[in-house]
């Protein structure tokens, strides 16, 4: 189901399914960041997700660079995410909502979305 899933009231995190997210890219407006760390990302990730470690994250760079897309924070499974989603609502308005991939690039591949990079060979992930 292509549907965005409920809103918080006063801004926040909102988890959001693989299938959400891939519908959202194939409309546009939609930007993924990857915070996993290099090495990761060149293994495998979401076509069209950007790179920024979180080892590395800059909050306001990200902001200034995807500010009017909506953006959705992804890693392996969850917890890095989350970590990077939190500083970014810190540097901006209390009131924002910006979205989180349930489970991270693991739940992408189980739920048989593709990846790219040379461990994936740009297929579905067997189930």
């Amino acid at each position: 189901m292509d549907n965005a899933p409920s809103q918080p009231e006063a801004g926040g995190v909102v988890d959001v399914s693989p299938e959400t997210l891939a519908g959202w890219v194939r409309r546009g407006g939609t930007i993924i960041v990857d915070v996993r760390e290099d090495f990761e990302y060149a293994e495998e990730h979401i076509e069209g997700a950007v790179l920024v470690p979180l080892s590395r994250f800059d909050a306001e760079g990200v902001r200034g660079a995807h500010g009017e897309s909506r953006v959705v924070f992804q890693c392996r499974s969850g917890k890095r995410s989350l970590t990077a989603a939190a500083a970014y609502l810190r540097t901006g308005d209390a009131d924002e909502t910006l979205f989180h991939l349930a489970g991270g690039i693991e739940a992408w591949k189980q739920a048989g979305l593709p990846v790219n990079g040379p461990g994936s060979r740009g297929k579905p992930a067997s189930p």
